[in-house]
């Protein structure tokens, strides 16, 4: 058997990666980041219980309005509740949808460096990225990796298309691509490798013609649902909620007063330290060299016009990242392929996967469960029908209206002690409060209320008007 040969091929790391987070794939979200899961979890259970229409995307945390809200093609969503029409509500098919597609888009993005670069970079960078942040993402029920894997995916028809020329290839790239951009506009840096094929003079002009047209019919789809039908949802059913922020200057506002946090990102949520140390390497040796000068600098105009567009989201969220971490494989791989001795390459990557890996173990296997959830709807259903709206104090976590398996409220403790804003809500049909009790005492809620049933975790709380 020829070892050397397998552990080249990126087939077998990215196998290694499916197995793993093979493990646990089950488990109740627990981990972090899980009240973004929850949210998407309960788009899926909606459309099977509620409506199936995928334009009309329903969450828990709605009031006592539709749930109908602004958001991002909820693809991976509906491909879950299509899964939930036979396997019933579980955990494991919104997770491995997003494993799956997500192994495929590290083979698409080694296809993509491989044609474009070499094979040997295309394999370290390839298996960095698999154990950077996008190892513990790309299992998690979010559409982040997923979108960004799909579109790699469509980048890397682009390359087969400029070598074999198949119109049907082309055509595919353009759906791919479109789907990436709709199911996560925020992926869009990734086009920098598009970008690439398109500036190549060795490219014949009638191929880079058609990929041009190409993106250019993928993106309108995508203009049109974040710019017409999102506005439309926004006015009719969510109070005029904006998903896009346009306000450049209060972006930059943001960001550079959490300057810090920005960096993090970077220098530790990527891929941790020894990974970013070689990114700048990578990054100094390509501006160095100057015949990938253009790239450098098209890719880092890109990361930055990025950044500008996230706004304080990209400080606040590890998951915003995502889209720039496969320029940042490169160019740490870049930095790695510098080094004279291929074995010490070799054990300086063995050395950023360890660190990435082991970093997100806890995150990824030893989330510490919370068993009282896992028992709340049955507690609930004691005391209110399934209908019945509520109200809890776990602040912007949707989670206790999901293991509720109810709608309504998602409120911080400050909320239930403003009498104006309770009187508010209480008009709005909200007649019961589901109170955590690790959250706060019931001294913080200003409106009279009575206990209608209690257990070691949980306040059941009915509104006295």
């Amino acid at each position: 058997m020829n070892w050397r040969a397998i552990f080249s091929d990126i087939r077998f790391w990215i196998c290694i990666g499916f197995a793993l987070r093979l493990i646990t794939i089950d488990a109740p979200i627990f981990d972090s980041h899980n009240w973004r899961q929850a949210d998407g979890y309960a788009v899926a259970r909606n459309f099977l219980e509620e409506d199936y229409n995928i334009f009309k995307r329903r969450v828990d945390n709605r009031g006592g309005g539709t749930g109908i809200t602004p958001s991002e093609f909820p693809l991976i969503n509906y491909i879950t509740y299509l899964f939930y029409l036979v396997t019933g509500v579980q955990w494991w098919p919104g997770r491995l949808i997003n494993l799956t597609v997500t192994s495929l888009g590290i083979f698409s993005f080694h296809q993509i460096i491989k044609a474009r670069w070499s094979k040997r970079l295309a394999l370290y960078s390839s298996v960095i990225l698999l154990f950077s942040v996008w190892f513990s993402f790309g299992r998690k029920f979010m559409p982040d990796t997923f979108s960004a894997s799909i579109l790699l995916t469509g980048i890397g028809l682009q390359v087969n298309y400029l070598k074999k020329q198949k119109p049907a290839t082309l055509v595919l790239s353009v759906i791919l691509i479109s789907i990436g951009l709709l199911t996560k506009i925020t992926s869009f840096p990734l086009l920098s490798f598009s970008a690439f094929f398109l500036l190549d003079q060795k490219e014949p002009i009638r191929l880079k013609k058609n990929i041009f047209i190409g993106l250019v019919i993928a993106i309108i789809p995508v203009v049109l649902w974040y710019f017409y039908w999102n506005p439309k949802v926004a006015n009719l059913y969510a109070y005029g909620q904006v998903l896009i922020q346009t306000d450049i200057m209060a972006q930059m506002d943001s960001l550079f007063l959490h300057s810090g946090r920005v960096l993090k990102r970077f220098y530790q949520d990527a891929f941790y330290y020894i990974g970013f140390l070689f990114f700048i390497l990578g990054v100094f040796i390509s501006i160095k060299e100057k015949k990938s000068l253009f790239k450098t600098l098209l890719i880092v105009s890109t990361s930055v016009v990025y950044v500008l567009f996230a706004g304080f989201k990209f400080a606040e969220h590890t998951y915003y990242i995502i889209p720039l971490v496969p320029f940042m494989a490169l160019g740490a791989a870049y930095g790695l392929t510098s080094l004279n001795s291929s074995r010490v390459s070799i054990f300086i990557l063995c050395l950023i996967v360890t660190e990435s890996f082991s970093n997100q173990v806890s995150d990824v296997y030893l989330a510490k469960p919370k068993s009282e959830f896992l028992t709340l709807e049955k507690f609930v259903d004691k005391h209110l029908s399934p209908e019945t709206l509520v109200a809890t104090n776990s602040g912007m976590n949707t989670n206790m209206l999901y293991f509720s398996h109810r709608k309504g409220w998602a409120l911080n403790n400050s909320d239930f002690g403003n009498e104006q804003y309770m009187r508010i809500i209480g008009e709005d049909s909200c007649e019961y409060i589901l109170w955590y009790k690790k959250n706060g005492t019931l001294d913080e809620i200003q409106p009279e209320f009575q206990v209608i049933s209690e257990n070691e975790n949980f306040y059941v709380l009915r509104l006295v008007n």
